[in-house]
């Protein structure tokens, strides 16, 4: 006895694991063992119907009634099973077989079955329903007179209130047994209702969403998921009700009252597509297809033979099928506009893509070409800037060989004059240096004194050869004497001017050096102060300006040498001339 007890809560505790086969093997092998170990029958019997093989249940509570024909538990699980197969009146009398012995432990579940038996013929017959309801409220009303905290039964009473129309009084009674029990999945499905039936849809979805959540019954989890298709249906969801349908249909494909919803939210969907203004040609092709699918589940509804198990209408099955037709050919038509509109503006588009393209090489091509001009203008630029600077040094070099030559040809008809042209002309650089460097005052009164010099000798010069001829027409010839003493005087003025000349000389070089000191000290401090400012092509011009210096000192020493060759000539002459006479 004892290992057979141990054996059968090890098959429960199998089956609670949901290993259902090893469960039913522990079963059969107490039933071989002992046949009249009636709970094992009976826990088979729930495996099949959770299973879905409804006979097979059947079969294994009639082996139990068959060997005991009173076995109270039997006959409520075989009422189950019917109330499970919506089989409203064997359930019924099985259910009241047991309430027929009040001392019964199962007679507050048979009540309570047989409370929600009546409650569910109201939809079956539509005359009776007033009676259902009122039998159905005596039973809830029975079960809480032995037992007053039975939530089910509290449960009844609500879903009687609701159906007298107090939606107010049945949703208060909802929600004190919800806070009771939260885990009472029927009582959150009423009060589900109670809310669609207020319009509060959002506050019903998400009771039905948490009932989905927690039920873990096939069948319960089927109701719950047409619920909820229903409530998304009437907030005008229709996609959401299609969407949670199409789900249904693939968990329960036989449950033709799936197929039948699912048509008619596909139906409304497109209805309200049709209404729309702006459509593609996309979207009309998906919901074309759409229902071309719901015309394939209505047909088959439409030709369905109407039977009271049937939670749908044949006849309404054909009426949305013609409507669905109809919708069928107007989105077709629509369709074919959409695409042809819309191939225009694809090509107006790639036409005007094109141009765009076009353009925009246009001016790709226009800005490089520009780029091309610009850099070609600079580069001639550069080339003509370049040929005018090669220009500028061949002339530099021209003029500077030419001066150099004409230097060359002095040194050589000159001979010995040469180092005095160069003292000459380092003596007037010396005195324009020391001209520059002298105060304005001090400028114009050299440059007046060297006026009145230059004014005296001119004079003296006049006064020389107008004596030359006044000497030639009076006296006709001087005697050796006169000559004599003119020579000796010619000669010590010759030597006084000779070491004067010397004495001036070395002086002139002391100034000089001087001069260039302060010259250089000049150019150093301009220097300083320039700070490095000055680039190659003023350095060039300014040697450039220094030659042209030197070439036109070169010339005025050449004139100047020229003058006193010729006075050199001159008083030869005269003393040529003399000694002749």
């Amino acid at each position: 006895s004892i290992n057979i007890t141990s054996t059968y809560n090890l098959a429960r505790l199998y089956e609670t694991m949901g290993q259902v086969n090893k469960a039913e093997e522990l079963y059969k092998g107490i039933i071989k063992e002992h046949p009249n170990y009636y709970d094992c029958y009976l826990r088979l019997s729930c495996i099949c119907k959770q299973q879905g093989d409804y006979y097979e249940a059947g079969e294994w509570i009639r082996e139990v009634l068959d060997i005991q024909p009173d076995n109270q538990e039997a006959w409520a699980l075989y009422g189950n099973l019917h109330l499970y197969k919506e089989e409203w009146y064997p359930a019924q009398k099985n259910f009241e077989q047991i309430t027929e012995n009040p001392d019964n432990k199962n007679e507050t579940y048979a009540s309570l079955s047989l409370g929600n038996i009546y409650y569910n013929a109201k939809f079956s017959n539509p005359d009776k329903v007033e009676k259902y309801i009122l039998n159905a409220e005596q039973f809830y009303n029975r079960v809480l007179t032995k037992n007053p905290t039975n939530i089910y039964a509290a449960n009844g009473i609500g879903m009687i209130i609701a159906e007298k129309g107090n939606l107010n009084l049945a949703g208060e009674t909802f929600l004190q047994i919800r806070e009771a029990s939260m885990d009472c999945i029927p009582v959150s499905v009423n009060l589900a209702h109670i809310y669609v039936s207020k319009g509060l849809f959002d506050n019903a979805i998400k009771l039905y969403e948490g009932c989905l959540k927690k039920s873990t019954s096939p069948k319960e989890i089927e109701t719950i998921i047409m619920y909820l298709a229903k409530v998304y249906f009437d907030a005008n969801r229709f996609y959401d009700s299609k969407q949670t349908l199409k789900k249904a249909i693939h968990m329960y494909p036989h449950n033709l009252s799936i197929h039948f919803n699912l048509a008619i939210s596909i139906e409304m969907q497109a209805t309200i597509f049709l209404e729309k203004h702006q459509k593609n040609a996309t979207e009309t092709f998906n919901i074309i297809k759409e229902l071309e699918f719901a015309q394939r589940l209505l047909t088959p509804l439409a030709n369905t033979k109407s039977t009271p198990k049937l939670n749908f209408s044949p006849s309404k099955a054909k009426t949305h099928q013609t409507s669905i037709e109809k919708i069928l050919v107007s989105l077709r038509t629509e369709h074919e506009s959409i695409v042809k509109i819309e191939a225009d503006l694809s090509k107006k588009r790639e036409a005007a893509f094109e141009e765009v393209k076009r353009l925009e090489e246009e001016k790709r091509i226009r800005d490089l070409e520009l780029k091309q001009q610009l850099e070609e203008k600079l580069e001639a630029e550069r080339k003509l800037a370049f040929e005018e600077e090669e220009k500028t040094r061949e002339e530099l070099a021209k003029n500077n060989a030419a001066a150099a030559m004409i230097d060359d040809d002095y040194k050589d008809g000159e001979g010995g004059s040469t180092k005095k042209r160069k003292k000459n002309k380092k003596d007037q650089q010396q005195q324009d240096d020391d001209f520059d460097d002298q105060p304005a005052e001090s400028k114009k009164k050299q440059k007046k004194e060297k006026k009145e010099k230059k004014e005296k000798k001119e004079k003296k010069e006049k006064k020389k050869k107008s004596k030359k001829v006044s000497g030639e027409g009076e006296e006709g010839a001087d005697d050796n004497n006169d000559t004599e003493q003119q020579q000796e005087e010619m000669a010590e003025d010759g030597d006084h001017k000779e070491k004067k000349k010397k004495k001036k000389s070395k002086k002139d070089r002391k100034d000089k050096k001087d001069k260039k000191q302060k010259r250089k000290e000049k150019k150093q401090r301009e220097k300083e102060e320039r700070e490095g400012e000055e680039d190659d092509e003023n350095e060039e011009t300014e040697n450039r300006e220094e030659q042209d210096d030197d070439n036109t000192e070169k010339v005025d020493q050449e004139m100047q040498d020229a003058k006193e060759a010729e006075k050199q000539k001159e008083v030869e002459d005269f003393f040529g001339s003399e000694n002749e006479m």
